[in-house]
C-alpha cells in the first residue's frame, strides 16, 4: 500500500512540474512579444523624429544605454514611458506646425 501510495505522489509530483513548466513557458513567451512589441514602438517612435539614438535619448534626458538596452529587448520599456514620449512628439509637432502657420500669416 505504501509503494502504491509513493508511486502516486512521484506521478503527480511529475505531473505538476510539467504543468509548471507549460505555465512558466506560456508566461514567458507572453513576456517575450510584450517586450518585443515595445522594443518595435520605441525604435518606430524614434525613427519618426529623425533622431538617432544619442540625440533621441539627450532630447528625453534618458541615460544612452537604457535606451540602447530597450530597442534591443535586452529591457522592458515601460508603456507609459512609450506614452509620454510619442504626447511629447506629437505636441511639439503640432506647436511647430502652429509656428509655421503663424509664420506664414505673418508673411502674407
Amino acid at each position: 500500500a505504501s509503494v502504491n501510495f509513493l508511486l502516486r505522489f512521484i506521478f503527480l509530483r511529475q505531473v505538476v512540474d510539467r504543468v509548471n513548466d507549460w505555465i512558466y513557458n506560456k508566461f514567458m513567451q507572453c513576456i517575450k512579444r510584450w517586450t518585443m512589441e515595445a522594443r518595435e514602438e520605441l525604435k518606430k517612435l524614434r525613427e519618426s523624429t529623425g533622431m538617432n539614438r544619442k540625440e533621441f535619448c539627450e532630447y528625453f534626458e534618458i541615460p544612452y544605454m537604457t535606451e540602447t538596452d530597450w530597442e534591443l529587448g535586452n529591457r522592458r520599456v515601460p508603456q507609459y514611458l512609450l506614452r509620454l514620449m510619442a504626447y511629447k512628439i506629437e505636441i511639439e509637432k503640432l506647436a511647430n506646425k502652429k509656428k509655421e502657420n503663424d509664420q506664414e500669416d505673418e508673411a502674407t
